[in-house]
């Protein structure tokens, strides 16, 4: 199973800018590469596919809460719970507790799995590590291992250079200008 399936399904949907987004969930074989890249024994249905579209909808702005505010707040948690709930009886439950978070598991559905995946990453580690990239037209999700978690862009070899270089064409307009 990949480390994080969470990460996995965010970057799913690539922002390209305000009017073009490259949904990979729609491309052919989609589901195949998700149910070898999960190990989840089982094959990925429409409607899985679908329910998983949705819950990515809840990651990204559960990840832009983590990141403004080190936590997640009460519709963010129902959210995550009701994800971990797909299982029916004994499934998952992510809690708030000592300025942390818990998690107990038991789950069979993609959509949980993704969920538990999310859950465990902010019950076991700093949330704080689970950012989204700075790049306005990528937004990919992404664990930041940088030591003083100042890391910004999912890869300083696409979105850090795109945003140096910006940045350096923006000075040298300005310097031109004056």
């Amino acid at each position: 199973m990949s480390a994080a399936p969470f990460l996995d399904l965010v970057n799913t949907e690539h922002i390209h800018d305000a009017d073009r987004v490259t949904d990979r969930l729609d491309e052919p074989g989609a589901a195949e590469r998700l149910e070898r890249r999960w190990n989840v024994g089982c094959k990925l249905t429409a409607d899985d596919v679908a329910a998983l579209r949705a819950f990515r909808g809840i990651l990204r702005p559960a990840i832009e809460e983590l990141m403004r505010t080190g936590t997640l707040g009460l519709d963010s948690v129902e959210a995550l719970n009701a994800a971990l709930s797909r299982t029916g009886p004994g499934h998952a439950l992510v809690t708030v507790a000592g300025g942390g978070f818990a998690v107990k598991e038991r789950w069979s559905d993609p959509v949980a799995l993704v969920a538990a995946s999310f859950a465990r990453a902010i019950a076991e580690d700093d949330p704080r590590r689970i950012k989204l990239c700075a790049n306005p037209h990528c937004r990919w999700a992404f664990r930041d291992d940088s030591k003083n978690r100042s890391r910004r862009w999912c890869s300083s070899e696409a979105c850090g250079n795109v945003a140096k270089l910006r940045a350096f064409r923006s000075r040298a307009r300005s310097r031109g200008s004056e």
